[in-house]
């Protein structure tokens, strides 16, 4: 069994399922991050792994043992929340080992433990102050100094980042990373940021109404979709997702794509066992570029030119939208790119990497490479 296991989670509020059938298996020392919009229950779902929320049907499984029914205090899990949750009229070394006191620890370990936690994560210098005295991010800190110095079996964390600063995320994200390198801690991590989900997790999963809709390491997530939400909601930007009408031409299943200047290209569906019909292409913004932007060992490209309507400066990058087949799609090119609204380019478009989705169920086509 594995370390983490939850089984056939259910939840069921007023009638109303919240979660549905929840089957994940967590080994000891991974970073799973639940990622999904608002109302997905990824919160709901941490929150039954603490204790917080019952479970209406399933097994939860820590440590091969059953805590299903088990108060949150007996489960040995510790959990930073968005709030903080410090304090306010105690101490950082208080805040830390509020915790340890509770259970009886005496006064010299409490305080060597918080020292070495403290040291961990460079907040040794602010020990003696009150959580109204600190930023953001070091009441972050302190939180997780909390959940640290209990050395817990799981530690839980729901949406810690979302109220700090766009830098500061960056710079939390970057400390939480290498945190669990160095301590291999088994993390299950609640976000509703793709970017968090993709830079921190060893595992994703990815949720939608209350159903994981695909669970795999975060390359696998990004390159191989496993249906339309989710191509759609990893990336940034989102992958381009366009609907189009495959036909049978001379034995060969193919499509067009047709330009803004009203330019056709015929495209061969090579490799899938499809018929004709109505499907949706997917294609990442970085697969489809222009000529100085690509990479020139591609062999299987599509080559086009197309009128510009929009130029987005983004730093190293530069987001420019066409229209493809009557849809706006945005294309990823190097930042000094000469590009101009309303002028017209040439672009490469990577056959290789475009993803096919059927229409009706959402669910990607597998593509059979010879």
């Amino acid at each position: 069994m594995s370390f983490l296991q939850l089984q056939n989670i259910s939840k069921i509020y007023e009638s109303q399922p919240v979660l549905e059938s929840i089957n994940i298996s967590i080994e000891k020392g991974e970073f799973l991050v639940l990622v999904g919009p608002s109302g997905c229950g990824k919160s709901t779902l941490l929150n039954m792994i603490a204790g917080l929320e019952d479970v209406t049907q399933g097994a939860i499984h820590i440590d091969e043992k059953d805590v299903t029914h088990v108060a949150p205090s007996e489960r040995d899990i510790a959990m930073v929340f968005q709030s903080y949750a410090l304090y306010p009229s105690m101490s950082v070394r208080e805040n830390i080992t509020f915790g340890l006191e509770m259970r009886g620890v005496p006064r010299d370990e409490r305080n060597q433990q918080c020292d070495q936690v403290a040291e961990i994560l460079q907040i040794g210098h602010l020990l003696d102050r009150k959580p109204s005295a600190l930023s953001g991010g070091q009441r972050q800190r302190v939180a997780m100094g909390r959940a640290l110095v209990r050395n817990p079996l799981v530690f839980l964390f729901d949406e810690p980042l979302s109220n700090l600063d766009a830098k500061l995320r960056v710079d939390m994200r970057t400390e939480i990373k290498l945190l669990h390198q160095r301590l291999k801690t088994t993390v299950v991590y609640v976000t509703h940021d793709q970017i968090e989900a993709m830079t921190l997790a060893t595992r994703i999963a990815v949720m939608n109404g209350g159903v994981i809709q695909q669970l795999g390491r975060p390359e696998e997530i990004y390159y191989h979709p496993q249906n339309l939400f989710v191509a759609s909601f990893m990336g940034s930007p989102s992958m381009n997702l366009i609907e189009i009408e495959a036909a049978d031409v001379n034995g060969q299943i193919c499509f067009e794509i047709e330009t803004s200047n009203g330019d056709t290209h015929a495209v061969a569906l090579d490799g899938y066992q499809c018929t004709g019909g109505k499907y949706v292409i997917g294609v990442r913004p970085e697969d489809l570029t222009d000529i100085e932007t690509s990479d020139q060992r591609q062999t299987n490209t599509l080559r086009f030119s197309s009128p510009v309507d929009v130029v987005e400066p983004a730093g190293s990058d530069t987001f420019v939208v066409i229209q493809v087949c009557g849809q706006s799609v945005t294309c990823r090119v190097r930042g000094d790119s000469k590009i101009q609204e309303g002028g017209e380019a040439e672009f490469l478009l990577n056959l290789d990497r475009i993803h096919l989705f059927d229409q009706h169920s959402g669910e990607r086509l597998k593509r059979v490479v010879s």
